[in-house]
């Protein structure tokens, strides 16, 4: 929570350009020369809530007010209104996160392929690497799958690599 000279500081900071910057002086004058008390603060929470929109320096307005309040309809009407700021930050705040998702979401649609799996861009692997994983099948035991996991691609790559250097080779001679 901020105290009231860092509250002052961060509205000055974030809002001195703002059309409602005179009046928002004329509560920091009555700041300076009657003290920061309950009607001060609380009327500067309510120019950051509802003139300006800041609900995060309002909050820390009102809850400024909490401990100043004389008497139990002040508090109460404080209280309701960090609820009712609270509630509208968690509103907004699950706003922008189903945004974000979205926007996640669609960002990932857009990067990957149809089916929603690999990537748009297709791998490419240099002739040496084809040779290298078509000549592993003649080795004892090796079947097309277990080539394939030994260098990371498609089985069905492995025999259409086998057909195209190994096969077009023999028939070649």
């Amino acid at each position: 929570m901020l105290t009231v000279e860092q509250l002052l500081d961060e509205v000055t900071r974030k809002h001195q350009n703002h059309d409602c910057w005179d009046y928002i002086d004329e509560i920091f004058q009555d700041i300076v020369n009657n003290g920061a008390g309950f009607e001060e603060i609380r009327q500067l929470g309510y120019v950051l809530d509802y003139d300006i929109e800041d609900k995060n320096l309002a909050l820390e307005a009102f809850r400024l007010c909490l401990p100043m309040s004389s008497n139990e309809d002040d508090y109460q009407l404080v209280l309701d209104m960090t609820q009712y700021i609270d509630e509208d930050l968690w509103k907004r705040l699950n706003a922008d996160k189903k945004n974000a998702i979205t926007i996640f979401e669609n960002y990932l649609y857009s990067e990957n392929n149809e089916k929603g799996t690999g990537t748009s861009e297709k791998k490419t692997y240099s002739d040496e690497f084809k040779i290298k994983v078509a000549n592993a099948t003649q080795e004892d035991g090796a079947t097309l799958k277990s080539v394939g996991e030994k260098f990371g691609v498609n089985p069905t790559l492995v025999r259409n690599w086998r057909i195209k250097f190994l096969d077009n080779e023999t028939n070649d001679k």
